[in-house]
């Protein structure tokens, strides 16, 4: 909830910040986490960089995407313009 809230209050970094201090801090199991992460990187100057950060630390934990969080992913993809890697995520 504080990512959400932080990245739609104008603060997508620090959005980041918090969701990789929870990872640290070994608090990753919901893909919620990750959806808000993920809405949150594309405010972010680095938008793709870390949209592709946030998907491939999903899948170093092991944790498999549910229907919302790979929509979420999708529709991201495609607000920052990596239509091929939108369809590639769709694919897998």
């Amino acid at each position: 909830i504080i990512i959400r809230a932080l990245s739609k209050n104008g603060r997508p970094d620090d959005a980041i910040e918090v969701f990789e201090r929870a990872l640290k801090e070994g608090q990753h199991k919901s893909t919620f986490l990750f959806a808000s992460a993920i809405e949150a990187s594309v405010k972010t100057t680095n938008k793709s960089r870390k949209l592709y950060d946030i998907w491939e630390q999903l899948h170093i934990l092991g944790l498999k995407p549910d229907s919302i969080l790979l929509k979420t992913h999708i529709r991201a993809a495609g607000r920052t313009s990596e239509v091929e890697y939108a369809f590639k995520t769709y694919n897998e």
